[in-house]
């Protein structure tokens, strides 16, 4: 993959400040109350022995993976990463839905629960919009600079 050229539009920088928020969000979620991301990650994949070490482990893996697509389409204008983002945003999104619901049952931080939602919907606005779309058809041919 070469870099791509040519300045970025304002949708590849939301973006990416979007995916960044969201990334950091869960990060910082997670490592604010390492017990319940334990319980969230035992919950997920009962067949290994979780502590709070691997918990924060994990925590700083999903974090890292949620920068590969960044990385793809800021750097390198990878029109299938928009794809990928918009298949494991659908997931995402359908569990936090459901926290959402508990969340409203339970009156458990509804606030912070409207937050990873709200990050993921500006994230697929961002990177479907026609802006985007354009510059990442035309970005390999862009004589211009990487980063202007």
């Amino acid at each position: 993959m070469r870099i791509a050229r040519g300045p970025r539009p304002w949708s590849i920088w939301a973006f990416t400040i979007s995916i960044l928020a969201l990334a950091s969000f869960k990060l910082g979620f997670a490592l604010s109350d390492l017990d319940l991301a334990r319980i969230g990650y035992e919950i997920s994949y009962p067949w290994m022995n979780w502590d709070r070490d691997r918990a924060i482990i994990a925590s700083f893996t999903e974090f890292t993976i949620a920068l590969i697509p960044l990385a793809w389409i800021t750097l390198f204008a990878a029109r299938f990463a928009r794809w990928f983002i918009l298949f494991f945003s659908g997931w995402t999104m359908i569990s936090a839905l459901f926290s959402l619901w508990g969340g409203l049952f339970f009156g458990d931080r509804i606030a912070l629960r409207m937050v990873e939602p709200t990050l993921i919907v500006a994230t697929l606005v961002f990177v479907f919009l026609p802006s985007t779309s354009k510059w990442m058809k035309n970005a390999k041919e862009h004589p211009s600079e990487v980063f202007q």
